[in-house]
């Protein structure tokens, strides 16, 4: 969400009130205002992806599921009815754009929040010490569209976590921990023997911060940031794949 407004009293208060929103004030000529509203690149658009094209339905679909969370006594009964079915897949030339736009506009739940271009996912891709995967979730009330990105370089005995990032409309199902589970596998078919991964905190991604914590991972180091890095060995844990998903290809 972005607020815009030529009142700095009023952008300040957005500002302090909803660190989540994007403020832009702008500036006193109104000639200038096109310019300020395409300075942060806040509404660029590269491509249209399918996900963009069916929003008001995905919305419609979250809504519904919500609805559903609220009848269940449990909330692995929660899961369990609704029916989720998940692909996690190598990224492809017609996940492409998708797997970029991602990258860009994840704020909430995202481990780092680099920013990658199309060009950059692309030679990921085309690299074999790369793991550049996106994650589909579908249940009862339709298909989610790609909903999770992760890609993580083999370094040695170690995969590195890059990305890890998660769409808001799904967070609250465990598809994270799906995710670590699909690296752990991974891990081990490319002979890895532990899977690293950092937190960068920003401002806005507080519900990504515990994710290596709450997965029986150890923290190995913080710097002065606050940014830490956080290590599974494989030979004594690993992250199982959540029970009430259907993994399909």
């Amino acid at each position: 969400m972005v607020f815009v407004d030529d009142n700095p009293v009023e952008c300040e208060g957005i500002r302090r009130a909803l660190p989540m929103v994007q403020v832009i004030q702008l500036p006193g000529q109104p000639e200038r205002y096109a310019g300020a509203l395409q300075e942060g690149g806040l509404f660029d658009t590269l491509a249209v992806s399918a996900e963009d094209q069916k929003r008001g339905e995905l919305y419609r679909q979250r809504a519904q599921a919500e609805d559903a969370r609220a009848n269940m006594s449990s909330v692995e009964d929660f899961y369990r009815d609704l029916a989720m079915e998940i692909a996690i897949v190598p990224a492809n030339p017609a996940s492409l754009a998708r797997t970029a736009q991602l990258t860009q506009k994840t704020n909430q739940f995202n481990v780092t929040t680099l920013r990658y271009t199309e060009g950059e996912v692309a030679k990921r891709m085309g690299d074999a010490s790369w793991v550049v995967a996106t994650t589909n979730v579908k249940d009862r009330f339709g298909d989610n569209g790609i909903v999770g990105i992760t890609m993580a370089q083999q370094a040695g005995t170690s995969l590195e976590i890059d990305t890890l990032l998660l769409s808001c409309r799904v967070i609250g199902r465990t598809v994270e921990t799906a995710m670590l589970a699909h690296l752990c596998d991974e891990a081990r078919r490319r002979g890895a023997t532990s899977i690293a991964g950092r937190i960068i905190p920003t401002a806005k991604n507080v519900p990504a911060r515990d994710l290596f914590e709450r997965h029986g991972f150890t923290k190995v180091d913080e710097d002065p940031s606050g940014a830490t890095r956080w290590q599974l060995d494989l030979a004594f844990a690993t992250v199982p794949w959540p029970a009430w998903f259907k993994c399909v290809a």
